[in-house]
């Protein structure tokens, strides 16, 4: 998709597999390339064909099976072609609300964050401080991992992998004795 000049969007999910960018991460940069190519305050089958168009080809076989569609079709009905412009319309095609791109990102969300949450946490929780990394590169990087985990306690979190991760094993036995544990990261 290319709007207005800017680079294109690369898409969430075009086949099978993993996705190169977590569903927050990448709904985030979606709805900064719509503000950024103004087609943020444009009508919102607009904004929606743009979503499903970013989304890829495999990530759009997953939309069309989210409860969403089912009700989308009840409410909007069936697609159909228009001859003249080969653009797809509803039959109902006025009925269209604002909300429908928001409810669209509300039951993706939905679905890829359950899913994503597991990987994040498993990665979060096998990250460990790399030889030759410093301490304040190897919090930056438990920071950026734990920003998708949706810990109920982020900082509590941070704090237990830094210990679990951290080298030399010497500072990690430091670390427990001391009362460091209970402060926050925010020092570093």
């Amino acid at each position: 998709m290319n709007v207005s000049g800017l680079a294109p969007l690369p898409p969430f999910l075009p086949t099978p597999g993993h996705t190169a960018v977590a569903w927050p991460r990448w709904i985030r940069i979606m709805d900064n390339f719509l503000l950024a190519s103004g087609v943020s305050d444009c009508a919102p089958d607009r904004r929606m064909a743009l979503l499903t168009d970013s989304l890829g080809v495999e990530c759009q076989r997953i939309f069309h099976t989210l409860p969403l569609q089912s009700s989308a079709n009840a409410k909007y009905g069936e697609p159909t072609t228009d001859t003249d412009s080969g653009a797809v319309k509803y039959t109902s095609q006025t009925q269209h609300e604002a909300s429908s791109y928001d409810t669209a990102v509300a039951a993706l969300h939905a679905h890829f964050t359950i899913t994503t949450n597991v990987v994040e946490r498993h990665r979060f929780g096998r990250r460990v401080q790399h030889v030759g990394v410093a301490i304040n590169e190897y919090i930056t990087a438990l920071r950026e991992l734990s920003a998708t985990c949706c810990f109920p306690s982020e900082e509590d979190s941070l704090r237990d992998q830094f210990v679990a991760g951290v080298l030399p094993r010497t500072l990690r036995e430091l670390l427990l004795l001391e009362c460091f544990l209970f402060r926050s990261l925010e020092l570093y």
